[in-house]
C-alpha cells in the first residue's frame, strides 16, 4: 500500500528590510571591519533583515493566505529608522554568530512586529513567541572550530553611526543558504499575493540624548 504524499511545508519568517541607502551603508561598514576575519562568515548583503516574526515550518498551500495577513497589517504604520546600540555575539555565553544589536527607543520596529504577529494569531496561523522582540540584524556567523569553539577570533567592532530606516515588510521562506522572498520582491498589491509590502510611512531618524549641559558655578 502506498503511503499518501506528504504536503509540503516551508520555513517561514517576516522581516523588515533596510532601504537601499542604509543597506549599502551597512555593507561597506561590516565588509571593512569584518571582511578580513577568516573565522567568519558573512552573508551577501540582501540577506541582511531584521525579523519580526518567526512562523516555523507550514503548509505551503498557506503562503498567500499567510501573506495576506501579515503584509495588510502593516498598512499605514510608520518606517522604523533606527541606530547601532553595538555588536554582540549570540548566544552571548557561546556565540554561533554576531549582530548589530538595535536602538528601538520609539518602539516603532516593536510596533510593526506586534501588528504582524498579532493579524498571524487572530488568523490561527502562528503562536505568539515567549521570548521578547528584539531588534537586531545578523551581520556574520561562524565557520567551523570557532563555531563549535563558541568565540571568535578578534575583538567586536564599535557599533556604526548610521541610521537606518527600514521601510518594507517581506515574507521570507528559510533555506540553509541566505534567506529568499517567498514569491520574489514584487510590491504591486492584486491577485498574484505580493509577499513584500508597499513602502511604511517615511519618519525621521530619533534624535540622540544629549550629556546635559553644565551647570555655572
Amino acid at each position: 500500500m502506498c503511503e499518501p504524499a506528504r504536503e509540503p511545508r516551508a520555513r517561514l519568517f517576516f522581516a523588515l528590510e533596510p532601504d537601499e541607502a542604509a543597506r549599502s551603508a551597512l555593507a561597506a561598514w561590516r565588509d571593512e571591519v569584518l571582511g578580513g576575519r577568516s573565522e567568519l562568515r558573512l552573508p551577501p548583503p540582501e540577506s541582511l533583515h531584521l525579523t519580526l516574526a518567526f512562523l516555523g515550518g507550514r503548509p505551503e498551500l498557506e503562503i498567500p493566505a499567510i501573506a495576506r495577513a501579515g503584509l495588510s497589517a502593516v498598512a499605514g504604520l510608520a518606517a522604523p529608522v533606527l541606530c547601532a546600540r553595538g555588536v554582540v555575539g549570540v548566544p552571548r555565553r557561546r556565540p554561533r554568530l554576531l549582530a548589530l544589536d538595535l536602538d528601538d527607543r520609539e518602539r516603532r520596529a516593536r510596533d510593526v512586529a506586534a501588528a504582524v504577529a498579532g493579524a498571524l494569531v487572530a488568523a490561527g496561523m502562528h503562536e505568539p513567541e515567549e521570548r521578547p522582540f528584539w531588534a537586531h540584524l545578523t551581520l556574520a556567523r561562524m565557520r567551523g572550530t570557532s563555531a563549535r569553539a563558541g568565540r571568535a577570533d578578534g575583538p567586536l567592532p564599535a557599533a556604526p553611526q548610521i541610521p537606518m530606516s527600514f521601510d518594507r515588510v517581506t515574507l521570507y521562506r528559510s533555506h540553509p543558504a541566505p534567506p529568499a522572498p517567498a514569491t520574489g520582491q514584487s510590491s504591486a498589491a492584486g491577485s498574484s499575493c505580493p509577499r513584500t509590502s508597499p513602502r511604511l510611512r517615511r519618519t525621521r531618524a530619533p534624535a540622540r540624548p544629549r550629556a546635559p549641559a553644565a551647570r555655572p558655578r
